[in-house]
């Protein structure tokens, strides 16, 4: 690609550092942006004329990452170790209480290792009856080496490579 050649590459997965600055080196122009900022970025564009906050929760075997936005600006983002159900909810009801947002009037979004109808997914609709699921960020198909990376993640080494090859 021309882009490749002239070094204005977008990198949106997260490197090996060793990787990365290798790229930086030889791609000095190369721009690097975390997963967590492709997310961002899209919650962002689409609460930007919304008054009710919306809470992202990537839930995660053993943490979780927790992002809060609200009018188009991103107001928390924190990550927290959990092992059950109930620590999602503490951290979620803390950044709420931190941010004086009613948890009952916000727009709660889940993804990750949960599931419709689950523990963790009843106990959260008890106190947030706004709560969806989002699925696109679910687990791909695909070989056992490969199955621990997110469809985001693996869309982006897909298209990396596509870009270098």
């Amino acid at each position: 690609s021309t882009a490749l050649k002239t070094g204005e590459i977008v990198l949106v997965q997260e490197l090996n550092p060793e990787i990365e600055k290798a790229i930086q080196q030889r791609f000095p122009n190369a721009q690097h942006i975390s997963n967590a900022a492709v997310i961002i970025d899209a919650m962002v564009k689409k609460t930007r004329f919304e008054e009710t906050p919306h809470i992202l929760v990537d839930v995660e075997s053993s943490f979780s990452e927790l992002y809060v936005i609200q009018k188009g600006q991103l107001l928390l983002l924190t990550q927290f170790e959990t092992a059950t159900s109930e620590d999602i909810l503490f951290h979620i009801a803390n950044a709420c209480d931190q941010l004086k947002l009613d948890l009952s009037k916000s727009h709660l979004l889940l993804t990750g290792c949960v599931e419709i109808g689950d523990h963790t997914y009843k106990l959260l609709k008890n106190y947030a009856p706004n709560l969806r699921m989002h699925f696109g960020f679910t687990f791909s198909k695909m070989a056992k080496e490969l199955s621990t990376v997110k469809k985001q993640e693996f869309m982006s080494l897909l298209n990396q490579y596509a870009c270098v090859s």
